[in-house]
């Protein structure tokens, strides 16, 4: 049997996939919300509500199964979600200037991991941003989300180019700098930026993990923002 630790991960998804994954045998592989929070307090000490745990296991069906029993819904750990587990990437990366090949290296592979609709909010952009964006080879499409544009013919014809490849991109600005946070959101989860992408490896910053619970009411403050800013250019 999986033997995983909830304390090794950082966000409620994890937490719980974790209790999942070490029950996972047999009848006693299904649990509810309300077990999984049980399991999480009485075993390991950690509190979280039932509903916090049953909004993010039911938004994830490739990571956790779902059934509905006695009116209830129950989940279960799919491969796909114990994968995810024993890949275990650390909730935190150093970014130091000295190490700038590997920095770049290190971003891309996190936004060539990205699946589904992503959305980036970053105050700052230019034609640097959309070519770190071109990782995003397996996103749906991308919303970026910015306010200080530096126009150039070079950031115009990066855009062109990915038209051109069938990805999606959709830039907006807001009406005002009411943005200052840099973060990009997949189906899965959260990075949050210590820096721009165009200015990403210049000076030392971090990139962060995020829980499902910051990542969902982040995500409502993106999509309010989007949709008061205007499509750019």
């Amino acid at each position: 049997m999986a033997d995983f630790d909830p304390h090794d991960y950082h966000g409620n998804l994890e937490k719980a996939i974790a209790v999942l994954a070490n029950r996972n045998t047999g009848a006693a592989r299904w649990m509810t919300s309300a077990e999984i929070s049980r399991t999480l307090r009485e075993e390991h000490g950690i509190q979280i509500h039932w509903r916090s745990l049953g909004t993010v296991l039911h938004k994830q069906p490739d990571l956790v199964a779902r059934r509905k029993r006695n009116h209830r819904w129950q989940y279960s750990a799919l491969r796909a979600g114990t994968d995810k587990l024993e890949s275990k990437e650390p909730p935190v990366v150093l970014v130091e200037p000295l190490k700038g090949v590997q920095n770049v290296v290190t971003l891309h592979d996190i936004l060539a991991s990205l699946r589904g609709a992503v959305s980036v909010c970053d105050p700052y952009a230019d034609s640097a941003t959309i070519e770190h964006l071109d990782s995003c080879s397996q996103s749906s499409g991308i919303r970026l989300l910015t306010h200080n544009i530096t126009d150039s013919g070079r950031l115009r014809r990066h855009l062109a180019a990915f038209s051109k490849s069938g990805r999606a991109l959709e830039v907006r600005r807001t009406p005002k700098a009411s943005i200052h946070d840099r973060y990009v959101i997949d189906r899965n989860g959260m990075i949050i930026m210590g820096t721009s992408l165009n200015g990403f490896g210049k000076k030392e910053s971090f990139l962060i993990k995020a829980g499902q619970d910051i990542r969902h009411s982040t995500l409502s403050a993106f999509n309010r923002h989007w949709s008061t800013a205007t499509v750019w250019p």
